[in-house]
């Protein structure tokens, strides 16, 4: 998105992101889950991160 972008102030560079951002909102991302609950199995193992 800014690649190539040259702005003199903060308020350009503001300017030229803030649209970007609303575009980017304004088109919500559905996600299509691909399993069942029948098929995930509740005794499997998942990997956790360390505390």
């Amino acid at each position: 998105m800014l690649k190539g972008v040259s702005t003199e102030s903060k308020a350009g560079l503001a300017h030229r992101i803030h649209p970007y951002f609303a575009k980017v909102k304004g088109v919500p991302v559905v996600y299509r889950w691909r399993y069942g609950m029948e098929e995930i199995d509740p005794t499997e193992k998942t990997i956790t991160k360390p505390t």
